[in-house]
């Protein structure tokens, strides 16, 4: 499979079509599935949201997206979710190196998230791409489950913030994780 990233800042950056399978990648990975609006809201002007389309058919499928935000000089991941059909083919590892890229482009000094921890196969991605565990938040999901706080530090670089990840502008050959 070929993903190629694309970074969105507002609505009007998202066709009708990404919309309705953004909403339907949200409403099928998050307990709590929120709107288009409050998904480009929570990155904040200091964010980028990801998509990942599947382009080897042509068609440049919509099969993942990812959301974070600076905050101070962390990058907070807020969402990373791939079509369930989809997974294990690359596309979750593509999303997250973009991610760290945007990262290291604003001059952030770490990338941190928060992940289940009962959730195995994100765990072994999000190892396999340099995190740590930095903590846990005990009984932090609504059903009690802990959540293990991972962290990535990076190389600092003086930059400017930028929305557009350089690395989000390419295709990628996606595999492996």
């Amino acid at each position: 499979m070929t993903v190629m990233l694309q970074s969105v800042r507002d609505a009007g950056s998202v066709t009708e079509r990404d919309a309705e399978a953004l909403l339907a990648l949200e409403a099928a990975t998050q307990e709590r599935p929120l709107a288009l609006a409050t998904l480009l809201r929570e990155s904040g002007p200091h964010g980028v949201i990801l998509l990942a389309r599947d382009v080897s058919n042509g068609e440049g499928v919509l099969v993942g997206f990812a959301s974070a935000r600076l905050s101070v000089d962390e990058v907070d991941v807020i969402r990373l979710a791939v079509d369930a059909d989809q997974r294990r083919r690359g596309t979750g590892r593509a999303l997250l190196d973009g991610l760290v890229g945007w990262a290291e482009e604003v001059g952030a000094a770490a990338v941190v998230l928060e992940v289940r921890a009962g959730n195995v196969a994100a765990q072994q991605l999000y190892a396999a791409a340099g995190f740590t565990q930095d903590g846990r938040r005990p009984r932090y999901y609504p059903d009690g489950e802990d959540a293990l706080l991972l962290r990535r530090p990076l190389v600092r670089r003086t930059a400017t913030p930028t929305t557009t990840p350089a690395r989000a502008q390419r295709a990628t050959t996606a595999g492996g994780v």
